[in-house]
């Protein structure tokens, strides 16, 4: 019996629990021994099946109507199952013993009130209970009563607010009954979410569960449509769970979470990755073992960028060991280049509480991190708030305030457009719903009145340059003014007196243009990634008066060319591969200057003999009179890293060695005879 009611009772409702009304297995529960429901009870909690540990410790209290634990028991399972009042009411018959039951009935008592916004009330029970541990020199739960204080202050100041934000309910089209999760969009009109996609209580096998998959809907005539199935890079599979997911900066990989069984059976989320190759999207593969735990929780991933453009950070929720609260917000940093990813880290104690941190989102144009939380003070449940910051530097988080959110539970903040619109998911009272006004998350858009960002626009032109006579390094204009096209410019942004961060890498098109949604109030800074343009940055002070678009005038950008620039008067003795003190001097006033004023500057310097001699002695000459210069660069003061030798010997003449009828020509020996310097690529 105890097999088949596990698969008909335990589990016949869904994994993130849910109320239900069981029908005919009522009686199948009144038929089990006490022993039977209490680990059923425990099993349910442990599957996170709450509705089911509701029905079990329902049956055992009426069997034990005198035992407090069991009755806090079940006013947890009400709470947990988001049934304020019902649970309101079982904590308040608990509040008059003077027991460990009744002091933490009191606290959620407390919890419960400040979901219905009667802060007051909430407050006055949490300074009692302040007081209690005081006398009694008890820190137990003393940090979540003093948040709970403080929420309840941060609800009162705000009563008489006006919200800055506008915030609906989706359309059914979009929102079930159930919960939805983990909205993001892909264009305009193209928006993708997590959904169990229910609107009934159903009751199911194990098997044929009813899982969350990741769904599309399309926006019509201002409406979004009914949300279906998606495609790659959105995997939805029959028998996990998935549904949050994020894209990497330059959207050739996805990252997202589903569901695994753990050693005890329980199941737990893992972190996979698929890329885009050749127009497709490979078949997801694990994240590595440190990334995902066997035994706990890795999912709601989030991309954010740091000071090096090459490397991205991959920002998660954990309950793994060795974190600050509950779940926390750990991360792992991937090279781009290597195509590796670091040894995860804990996010730190200036985002992380002892609560639990939530569905965090990295907004990359403001170099912020947007998360849920119930460890910092808000208007209660999970509050959405805003750090700027990247690892483990943040600044104090900053509670969004009203619309965004309420007294209940506000997660899955998304920002689009210029950031004067977007996403949230919660659980306030909404006409959808599965069992109780509060049970289920919808998605909700938002909208506010002020742009959040201005678009910046400008065009890159470039004039390219070559070095002319180089005994003062004369820098002549060799070509007109041309647009600079199809060129990277990584963006950074700073504030006030902070360092320049990096957030985000656009091009130019054909004709130089660019443009980027900045965020206001903000100092902007591009850096054009090119190693031919020797003057890479453009700065903007940030305009703290006007959203309007915002056009950069610029003059046009000094560009050396990709071909090799000849260093003249640069001599060796016959034969030899040692530097001549004239040389020396040559270098000093021209390449020496040059790296010096340029110092991000990288070149290869290039060797050339005539033919005298053989093939194989010639281009170890010309390897040796090339390092020969970078030796000396380096002795006074370049770096090595910046510098590559080439020996081409006699492969590549400028000029005959010989004249046509077969004597010499020393004039196009000398030609040949010639150290060059050209930009350096890495890719």
């Amino acid at each position: 019996m105890g097999e088949s009611l596990i698969k008909r009772v335990t589990l016949i409702s869904m994994i993130l629990g849910f109320s239900m009304h069981l029908l005919g297995q009522q009686d199948e529960v009144k038929r089990l021994k006490k022993w039977e429901l209490g680990d059923y009870a425990h099993s349910a909690e442990m599957q996170n099946d709450m509705y089911s540990a509701m029905v079990f410790y329902t049956e055992l209290l009426k069997r034990n109507p005198d035992d407090n634990k069991l009755k806090l028991q079940l006013a947890h399972s009400y709470y947990r199952l988001r049934d304020y009042n019902e649970a309101y009411e079982l904590y308040n018959s608990l509040i008059a013993l003077n027991d460990d039951v009744a002091r933490e009935a009191k606290v959620f008592m407390a919890r419960c009130l400040i979901h219905r916004e009667r802060y007051d009330e909430a407050k006055q029970i949490l300074r009692k209970i302040r007081s209690e541990q005081r006398k009694s020199k008890s820190g137990k739960d003393h940090l979540s009563v003093d948040v709970l204080l403080e929420s309840c202050e941060y609800g009162l100041s705000l009563q008489d607010s006006i919200a800055m934000f506008e915030v609906y309910l989706l359309s059914e089209g979009v929102n079930n009954k159930h919960k939805e999760f983990n909205p993001f969009l892909i264009n305009d009109s193209l928006l993708v979410y997590g959904s169990y996609m229910i609107n009934e209580i159903q009751f199911q096998e194990e098997a044929d569960h009813t899982k969350s998959h990741f769904y599309k809907s399309e926006l019509a005539d201002d409406r979004w449509l009914k949300g279906v199935e998606t495609e790659a890079p959105f995997y939805n599979y029959d028998n996990k769970h998935t549904g949050d997911g994020c894209f990497s900066v330059d959207k050739k990989r996805f990252y997202f979470s589903q569901t695994e069984k753990n050693y005890f059976g329980l199941l737990v989320h893992q972190l996979y990755v698929t890329e885009l190759k050749n127009g497709n999207w490979t078949e997801p593969i694990k994240l590595k073992s440190d990334i995902n735990l066997e035994d706990y929780s890795t999912s709601q991933p989030t991309i954010g960028t740091c000071y090096d453009p090459d490397l991205e950070v991959l920002y998660f929720i954990s309950n793994r060991k060795n974190g600050y609260g509950k779940t926390d917000i750990w991360y792992s940093i991937y090279n781009t280049k290597t195509k590796s990813y670091s040894k995860c880290l804990n996010a730190g104690i200036y985002i992380n509480t002892p609560g639990s941190e939530l569905t965090p989102y990295y907004d990359l144009s403001t170099h912020t991190m947007y998360f849920s939380s119930d460890g910092w003070s808000g208007l209660g449940g999970v509050d959405v708030l805003s750090s700027i910051g990247e690892t483990t530097n943040w600044q104090e988080p900053q509670n969004l305030g009203l619309g965004i959110n309420t007294s209940y539970d506000d997660q899955d903040f998304y920002i689009a457009g210029r950031g004067n619109y977007g996403f949230i998911t919660s659980n306030r009272p909404s006409a959808i719903y599965l069992t109780n006004e509060t049970c289920c998350d919808n998605i909700y858009g938002w909208k506010r009145q002020l742009n959040a960002k201005r678009k910046v626009k400008g065009q890159l032109m470039q004039t390219r340059y070559q070095i002319g006579k180089m005994d003062h390094l004369s820098i002549e204009k060799q070509d007109s003014v041309m647009p600079l096209t199809m060129i990277p410019l990584n963006v950074y942004i700073n504030k006030d007196t902070s360092d320049f961060v990096f957030i985000d890498k656009i091009y130019t098109d054909e004709e130089g243009r660019f443009e980027y949604l900045a965020p206001i109030d903000y100092n902007l800074k591009f850096v054009i990634d090119d190693p031919r343009v020797l003057d890479k940055e453009i700065n903007l002070d940030a305009n703290t008066e006007s959203d309007e678009d915002l056009v950069i005038k610029t003059e046009p950008v000094k560009t050396l060319p990709k071909q090799a620039i000849i260093l003249n008067n640069i001599y060796y003795e016959t034969n030899k591969y040692s530097l001549t003190q004239e040389s020396k001097a040559n270098i000093d006033s021209t390449l020496l200057k040059l790296l010096k004023q340029y110092e991000d500057l990288s070149i290869e310097i290039i060797s050339h003999t005539d033919n005298q001699g053989t093939d194989k002695y010639n281009m170890k000459l010309s390897h040796r009179r090339a390092n020969s210069v970078v030796k000396y660069l380096i002795e006074n003061g370049i770096n090595k890293h910046r510098l590559i030798a080439v020996g081409k010997g006699e492969s590549e003449p400028l000029a005959e060695n010989a004249n046509a009828d077969g004597s010499d020509n020393p004039e196009g020996r000398a030609l040949n005879r010639r150290t060059e310097f050209k930009v350096h690529y890495t890719e």
